[in-house]
Protein backbone atom coordinates (compact mmCIF):
# COMPACT_ATOMS: atom_id res chain seq x y z
CA UNK A 1 0.00 0.00 0.00
CA UNK A 2 1.27 3.98 -0.63
CA UNK A 3 2.08 5.88 2.00
CA UNK A 4 -0.79 8.33 0.83
CA UNK A 5 -3.59 7.73 -1.52
CA UNK A 6 -5.52 11.08 -2.07
CA UNK A 7 -4.61 14.58 -2.36
CA UNK A 8 -5.14 16.73 0.54
CA UNK A 9 -5.64 20.33 0.67
CA UNK A 10 -2.04 21.51 0.20
CA UNK A 11 -0.47 18.38 -0.71
CA UNK A 12 -0.70 16.13 -4.35
CA UNK A 13 0.79 12.58 -4.44
CA UNK A 14 2.34 12.30 -7.99
CA UNK A 15 3.44 8.43 -7.24
CA UNK A 16 3.42 5.84 -5.25
CA UNK A 17 5.96 3.32 -5.78
CA UNK A 18 4.49 0.19 -4.16
CA UNK A 19 8.04 -0.64 -2.30
CA UNK A 20 8.85 3.04 -1.26
CA UNK A 21 11.18 3.76 1.72
CA UNK A 22 11.30 7.44 1.85
CA UNK A 23 9.12 9.85 1.06
CA UNK A 24 10.26 13.30 -0.90
CA UNK A 25 7.94 16.43 -0.54
CA UNK A 26 8.41 18.83 -2.76
CA UNK A 27 7.47 22.50 -2.33
CA UNK A 28 7.76 24.92 -5.78
CA UNK A 29 9.00 28.47 -6.47
CA UNK A 30 6.18 31.25 -5.39
CA UNK A 31 4.37 31.34 -9.34
CA UNK A 32 5.39 27.46 -9.63
CA UNK A 33 3.18 24.50 -9.59
CA UNK A 34 3.27 20.57 -8.92
CA UNK A 35 3.83 20.50 -12.41
CA UNK A 36 7.21 21.49 -11.41
CA UNK A 37 8.00 18.26 -10.24
CA UNK A 38 5.97 15.80 -12.69
CA UNK A 39 9.16 14.65 -14.68
CA UNK A 40 10.74 13.65 -11.56
CA UNK A 41 8.56 10.25 -11.45
CA UNK A 42 10.38 8.98 -14.72
CA UNK A 43 13.76 9.66 -13.20
CA UNK A 44 13.94 8.70 -9.42
CA UNK A 45 14.02 5.16 -7.70
CA UNK A 46 11.08 3.31 -6.91
CA UNK A 47 12.24 3.06 -3.58
CA UNK A 48 10.90 6.85 -3.06
CA UNK A 49 7.43 8.12 -3.00
CA UNK A 50 7.10 11.72 -4.63
CA UNK A 51 4.48 14.16 -3.54
CA UNK A 52 4.21 18.37 -3.55
CA UNK A 53 2.91 21.04 -2.44
CA UNK A 54 -0.11 23.02 -4.79
CA UNK A 55 -0.58 26.42 -3.96
CA UNK A 56 -3.97 28.11 -4.40
CA UNK A 57 -5.04 29.35 -7.12
CA UNK A 58 -2.10 27.44 -9.46
CA UNK A 59 -2.97 24.39 -12.18
CA UNK A 60 -6.48 23.42 -10.80
CA UNK A 61 -5.91 24.60 -7.07
CA UNK A 62 -8.79 27.11 -6.07
CA UNK A 63 -8.03 30.42 -5.05
CA UNK A 64 -10.26 29.95 -1.82
CA UNK A 65 -11.71 33.12 0.77
CA UNK A 66 -10.04 31.11 4.17
CA UNK A 67 -6.32 30.91 3.25
CA UNK A 68 -4.11 31.46 5.51
CA UNK A 69 -2.95 34.70 6.53
CA UNK A 70 0.86 34.40 7.18
CA UNK A 71 3.36 32.54 5.81
CA UNK A 72 3.73 31.19 9.19
CA UNK A 73 -0.09 29.91 9.29
CA UNK A 74 -0.02 28.58 5.94
CA UNK A 75 3.66 26.42 6.69
CA UNK A 76 1.44 25.03 9.93
CA UNK A 77 -1.29 23.84 8.03
CA UNK A 78 1.13 22.18 5.32
CA UNK A 79 2.75 20.34 8.28
CA UNK A 80 -0.74 19.22 10.45
CA UNK A 81 -1.46 17.54 6.59
CA UNK A 82 1.71 16.05 6.96
CA UNK A 83 1.60 14.36 9.84
CA UNK A 84 -1.56 12.63 8.92
CA UNK A 85 0.06 11.24 6.30
CA UNK A 86 3.59 10.62 7.13
CA UNK A 87 4.42 6.99 8.33
CA UNK A 88 8.28 6.73 6.93
CA UNK A 89 11.37 8.63 6.95
CA UNK A 90 11.01 11.96 4.51
CA UNK A 91 12.72 14.65 3.14
CA UNK A 92 11.68 18.42 2.35
CA UNK A 93 13.09 19.92 -1.37
CA UNK A 94 12.36 23.51 -1.76
CA UNK A 95 12.90 25.64 -4.26
CA UNK A 96 13.14 29.46 -3.62
CA UNK A 97 9.33 30.38 -1.94
CA UNK A 98 9.13 26.38 -0.85
CA UNK A 99 13.06 26.63 0.12
CA UNK A 100 11.93 29.17 2.50
CA UNK A 101 8.85 27.08 3.56
CA UNK A 102 11.29 24.07 4.49
CA UNK A 103 13.06 25.77 6.83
Amino acid sequence: MSMTERSGRWIRPDRHPKNATYRCICLPHAGGSTALFAQWKHSIGDDIDVSSVQYPGRAGHPFRNDLPATMTAWVGEIIEELLTTLNSPFLLFGHSLGGGACL
